[in-house]
């Protein structure tokens, strides 16, 4: 019988990376189908910026949940092709913004979107979609029907 794990993770934290990298290389994929709910929110937006001293107007917190929330619409873009690509879409974006000091941007996640070989056309039309609006909307509601408040949390079913 095919397990189903749910990893919520923060996309702002280099923790929820490492425990996206220990799952997958843990579970075998075979028997298990791992999906990725990233989630953003108020609270984690202002725990990451307690650590961020350039980061301290309400115009500079509000681009910082923009460039997630676009970060988190192209995760949802990138599910549209296979959910493993799209994990190894977000396990990279993650990994420039945190080990590269790259900051989420257009142009980061489009460079992501080709090395990962998304079909970038369908990509970028499906990223401002609002389709991708309502797959970040229903992951939200899965993480408060689930009762995740903190994360990285996982959920079995």
């Amino acid at each position: 019988m095919l397990k189903e794990v749910f990893l919520f993770i923060n996309p702002l934290s280099e923790q929820s990376l490492e425990v996206e990298k220990q799952l997958l290389s843990r579970v075998n994929t075979n028997e298990t189908h791992v999906h990725f709910i990233p989630i953003i929110n108020l609270r984690i937006v202002n725990n990451y910026l307690k650590f961020s001293p350039r980061f301290r107007s309400l115009s500079q917190k509000n681009s910082v949940f923009e460039a997630v929330y676009d970060e988190l619409l192209a995760f949802k873009a990138a599910e549209f092709q296979g959910a493993r690509k799209a994990r190894q879409f977000l396990m990279l974006l993650q990994e420039e913004t945190y080990y590269h000091d790259q900051h989420i941007s257009e142009q980061l996640i489009l460079k992501c979107a080709r090395k990962v070989k998304l079909d970038i056309e369908m990509f970028t039309e499906d990223w401002h979609s609002d389709l991708a609006k309502e797959k970040f909307v229903k992951d939200l509601q899965l993480a408060n029907k689930m009762n995740i408040k903190q994360t990285p949390a996982t959920a079995v079913v």
